[in-house]
């Protein structure tokens, strides 16, 4: 007999029941087992209605309203055409309950028969008629259960062949469904649901079971909670129709015709640009199901679904100017990136009642975005659609690790991983240099920290995270230098908010300088670990020269660590300058935080001033037009606290050579980034009647 541990797909069939049915009474105190065996169902079944060719290559449901069309069809942009014949399949036995010990079927009562409705069926899934159109997929029942009530089909739906029994299926697969992860506290209970003996009154549900495999506690991390169930709700596009808002179709015919108006060659580059010189930096499309080991495109641009496709034309037209052929349209056919971003954001709207792992990667495209006024750093929109694509993640089942689950390709494993950290990243940068609260909290997700096997292919899986990350090509590479050492850094400046600046934590530590100094220290020390990993990763040399090239954008994450090292700085010298939390403090500890202080500020302006010209035409996320403010704004505090002549002559000075680098530095493109920080500081000079060599 099969272990319970085993990789399978049950797919419970059930139909609509009489209402008189007489369930029987459940004794807690007794095990569930599912009802006695029905009566055979006749197995003929009408003709399946025909497919498009485009759902047929698929192997999705082809669902016309009333005319061609169908809804795939038309959500991808396809030609509705029924020109190839239908493969013959052979037929499959189905295996008899009573002779097989390893099925068991639950069953109804004679007179308790189920109605069969005639009218419709879908061949792709292999199901009975008359289903509902929501399904449920869900992961992990207990052991015991799994070994007690191993259930099959009824004897009238045949089991799927092997030409959709493969061991791996995408959750987002269907064109025409979205995915929905059903939390403990909502109003489907998954542990109810998980319970096979339930659920043949459940209603017209199935489920897909996938079992977790492997050890799931990484070093110094605790265990992932293997018992609790996972179950997704997988809703038609079709339910969620009469929701508002939304777009009229004739709206989004038009978005395609106008993306469609840049020619497929043109869009490969644009696509080929994103992954040279974005996802190295910001990781947030499949490499390994997008890019052939050739460097080519390996799916065509048009079946990509339009809110992304017109995200990643806009986030690459930036670049165009790297690219031979690209280049040459600059002055004939330029194109607008505010306009693929307005094509982004309509498509987004109406997505949002049915979304996809495209709509959020859209979505965190879309917040990457350059600024269009280079002295305001966000406006409250954008903040807005922060917390909306956080939601958007956490529907999605992003906030579970998925790393040990089967039944899911390995790309979609390392996706929406690395999907999730980027959500993260957004949220924590976006609005704690916003002042405002993230919305994500540690306590809600356990998501296991990124390897090197989440920016490898299919052809590294064997790549363990214990070996050097520079193997492989250099995109993931360096997509894993960066990245992760973004996602390190962020960790600690989410654990610096929540150790000192939520309003919680400010009222215990503003006052209390020993107090906030004692928090802030294992804080230091993470940040000084990460440092010294950093710099093994930027200083050693590379045997692969496409690995780092002249447009070299990591010096973005020296800046971000010295900002991070000043956030913590202001939230100590916060009760220095509290009279009621200096009370016993001495002179020497005041002046070794102030030193420490100082040596920060020397360090963010080094960097600055030793910045390669190239790396600032490299991709920078957005949230780095920070740095240069929050900096800015810790010099200016240092030198107006400042108590010795000394001390306000140093801090002249380096005000004075940081004033300069932010001027000169970057010549336009530096410019466009450091202008909200220069704004910034010579504000606060000319208000504070402070005058600098």
């Amino acid at each position: 007999m099969q272990s319970a541990d085993a990789d399978f797909f049950d797919f419970y069939r059930f139909f609509d029941l009489d209402h008189n049915i007489s369930l029987p009474a459940l004794d807690a105190s007794s095990p569930l087992h599912p009802p006695s065996q029905p009566a055979e169902v006749p197995r003929q079944r009408p003709r399946n209605p025909r497919s498009c060719d485009f759902c047929r290559h698929r192997k999705t449901a082809c669902i016309i309203r009333s005319a061609p069309p169908c809804t795939t069809c038309r959500s991808r942009g396809k030609e509705c055409v029924f020109t190839a014949r239908p493969r013959k399949r052979r037929q499959t036995e189905v295996s008899d309950p009573e002779s097989d010990p390893q099925l068991h079927v639950p069953s109804l009562s004679q007179a308790d028969q189920p109605r069969v409705s005639q009218s419709s069926a879908s061949p792709q899934l292999g199901i009975v008629p008359n289903l509902d159109n929501h399904r449920l997929i869900s992961e992990s029942p207990p052991q015991d259960a799994v070994s007690r009530n191993r259930t099959q089909p009824p004897r009238d739906c045949p089991r799927r062949d092997a030409e959709h029994q493969g061991p791996d299926e995408s959750l987002d697969q269907h064109p025409t469904a979205t995915v929905f992860l059903l939390g403990d506290t909502g109003e489907a209970d998954p542990y109810l649901l998980r319970h096979p003996s339930l659920a043949a009154h459940a209603g017209n549900i199935a489920f897909r079971q996938i079992h977790r495999g492997g050890s799931t506690a990484a070093e110094g991390e605790q265990a992932l909670d293997t018992n609790r169930p996972i179950v997704f709700m997988v809703g038609e596009h079709s339910l969620y129709d009469q929701y508002e808002p939304r777009l009229e179709a004739t709206v989004l015919d038009k978005v395609r015709q106008d993306l469609d108006q840049i020619s497929d060659d043109v869009g490969v580059r644009l696509v080929l640009l994103y992954f040279k010189h974005i996802y190295p930096y910001f990781p947030v499309l499949s490499r390994s199901q997008m890019v052939s080991p050739a460097g080519e495109l390996a799916i065509p641009v048009s079946s990509l679904p339009l809110a992304l496709r017109a995200a990643l034309y806009a986030s690459a037209v930036p670049f165009m100017i790297y690219d031979d052929y690209l280049s040459t349209m600059l002055d004939v056919d330029p194109l607008s990136t505010q306009t693929l971003y307005r094509m982004a954001w309509t498509v987004i709207t109406h997505e949002i009642h049915t979304p996809h792992l495209s709509t959020l990667q859209a979505c965190l495209l879309l917040l990457q975005r350059d600024n269009v006024d280079q002295f305001v750093q966000w406006s409250p929109f954008q903040l807005s659609l922060v917390a909306w694509t956080v939601s958007l993640a956490q529907s999605l089942g992003l906030s579970t690790d998925c790393s040990t689950w089967r039944g899911i390709p390995p790309w979609e494993k390392r996706l929406r991983r690395r999907l999730w950290w980027a959500t993260y990243v957004l949220d924590k940068w976006t609005l704690l240099t916003s002042g405002i609260a993230s919305h994500i909290k540690d306590e809600d997700f356990d998501v296991l920290a990124l390897t090197a096997t989440d920016f490898g292919s299919d052809a590294e899986a064997e790549i363990s995270s214990g070996q050097d990350p520079r193997y492989g090509d250099a995109g993931s590479q360096s997509a894993l230098g960066h990245f992760s050492h973004l996602v390190w850094l962020t960790t600690i400046l989410s654990d610096i908010h929540a150790s000192f600046f939520t309003i919680r934590a400010s009222k215990a530590t503003a006052y209390d300088f020993a107090g906030a100094s004692s928090l802030a220290e294992p804080l230091r020390s993470r940040l000084q670990s990460w440092k010294d990993s950093f710099d093994r990763f930027y200083t050693t040399p590379q045997t692969n020269s496409e690995f780092r090239t002249q447009i070299d954008g990591n010096i973005s994450l020296s800046l971000a660590y010295s900002t991070v090292k000043m956030l913590l700085y202001r939230a100590i010298m916060r009760a220095l300058e509290n009279s009621d939390g200096t009370a016993g403090v001495g002179d020497t500890s005041r002046q070794a935080v102030r030193l420490e202080a100082k040596e920060c500020c020397e360090e963010i302006v080094d960097v600055l001033e030793q910045a390669p010209p190239g790396s600032w035409n490299a991709f920078w996320h957005k949230f780095a037009r920070s740095y240069f403010a929050i900096a800015s704004a810790f010099m200016m505090r240092l030198l107006i606290s400042s108590v010795s002549l000394d001390e306000i002559n140093t801090l002249n000075r380096l005000v004075h050579r940081w004033r300069w680098a932010l001027r000169i530095g970057g010549g336009k493109t530096g410019s466009q980034l450091m202008s909200l920080g220069l704004l910034r500081l010579d504000r606060t000079l000319l208000h504070s009647g402070i005058r600098v060599p």
